[in-house]
């Protein structure tokens, strides 16, 4: 999608747990493993060589994002949850108040109200990452990304001269594993044995919605919808798919927009291609909203037996509770059943969350949410357990 910012933001990066992606249309150049990546010291059987990238700091590029929203005068309010936007499109919910305009863009992530059926067409996934510093010598000076395993590689300044690597990839389904440490784990591995990092100093996840056919969501929330639209589903691409989301739906309200891009991009569209990927999709969240609710149902949820760092789904009476004792022998308790529609949430023990492997919700230890579709906190337990 063609266009860019008046005024890009820096390139390189000051920040020594930096995140960078590379962003701009690529013109791809075939070469083989010899020539195309001699830094590479893993087994390479083909590939595709991407020339005139660039990597740049996603928090700085944001930054400058904010400050041309405001010096065109708009205003940034931060620390409000949107939980619902009401008639038309022209209000906002946001605790008990409300705020009226000619129109809302829901970029929530996951969109809020689901009034498109978008839980159905979008796969949360998470994307973990490691980083620490790496010798000049063995640091790769390309950045790499693997199609026949979850691995993704690229480096950045230091602030200090030096560089440090980051190592991606361990994606997985949200919710459907509680062993999350065990993925970091095979990262920090991946980063000592090829390129000899010995310290991992940093650490991160990112959380993705992917579309069936990997093209983001953009446009009116319902065909015929003209003050509600909304952007979606950049599966794994956001820094470059979400840029060019932006400036797609601002065309679409000024009402200047390609209409090929349009198309292609359309949240109502519905292709035989997109069919096996939503019915694959649903399967799976069948299975967990029926199969997960009946498994737990035959365990014992009380948490007396719970050591320091152990997690528990099970039956307490006629409710299914989800408890944790953290390092100190405090037990947190919260209903099991995600707020959004009632799938059984799984424990992530590397972030301490509750996360629904349907839809992705995720929630705090004390039930509150972090993050979307749901709206809604998990009800805590105060049941003697």
């Amino acid at each position: 999608m063609p266009g860019s910012p008046d005024s890009p933001p820096p390139t390189s990066s000051s920040s020594a747990a930096a995140a960078c992606s590379c962003s701009r249309p690529p013109r791809s150049r075939a070469g083989s493993a010899a020539n195309a990546a001699p830094d590479l010291p893993v087994p390479v059987a083909v590939v595709a060589r991407m020339a005139n990238q660039a990597q740049f700091h996603p928090r700085r590029w944001l930054l400058h994002l904010a400050e041309g929203i405001e010096r065109a005068g708009g205003v940034i309010v931060e620390g409000c949850r949107v939980t619902e936007v009401e008639g038309q499109g022209r209000t906002v919910v946001v605790g008990d108040q409300r705020v009226e305009a000619n129109g809302v863009v829901i970029a929530t992530h996951f969109p809020i109200p689901d009034r498109g059926g978008f839980f159905a067409r979008l796969e949360p996934e998470r994307d973990l990452v490691v980083s620490g510093p790496v010798d000049a010598a063995q640091a790769p000076h390309a950045a790499y990304l693997c199609t026949s395993e979850s691995r993704s590689v690229r480096t950045v300044p230091d602030g200090n001269g030096g560089r440090r690597i980051l190592v991606g990839g361990e994606n997985y389904r949200t919710g459907t594993t509680s062993d999350v440490q065990s993925r970091y784990a095979a990262l920090a591995d991946f980063a000592s044995t090829h390129f000899g990092v010995t310290d991992i100093t940093h650490r991160w996840s990112a959380h993705d919605l992917v579309t069936p056919d990997g093209v983001p969501l953009v446009g009116p929330l319902l065909p015929g919808a003209q003050h509600l639209w909304v952007a979606a589903g950049f599966s794994l691409w956001g820094m470059t798919g979400g840029t060019a989301g932006g400036r797609l739906v601002a065309d679409l309200i000024l009402g200047r927009a390609d209409e090929h891009w349009a198309a292609l991009c359309d949240p109502g569209r519905l292709g035989l291609d997109q069919v096996p990927g939503v019915a694959k999709d649903n399967a799976v969240v069948a299975r967990h909203l029926l199969g997960d609710i009946a498994a737990a149902a035959l365990r014992d949820g009380s948490s007396s037996s719970l050591v320091p760092g152990e997690s528990r789904v099970g039956r307490v009476g006629g409710r299914l509770v989800a408890s944790y004792c953290d390092e100190v022998g405090q037990v947190h308790s919260v209903s099991a059943h995600c707020t959004h529609l009632g799938c059984v949430v799984a424990f992530n023990d590397a972030e301490r969350s509750r996360d629904c492997p349907c839809h992705g919700s995720r929630f705090a230890l004390d039930g509150s949410v972090l993050h979307g579709p749901a709206t809604e906190p998990l009800q805590a337990s105060t049941q003697d357990l």
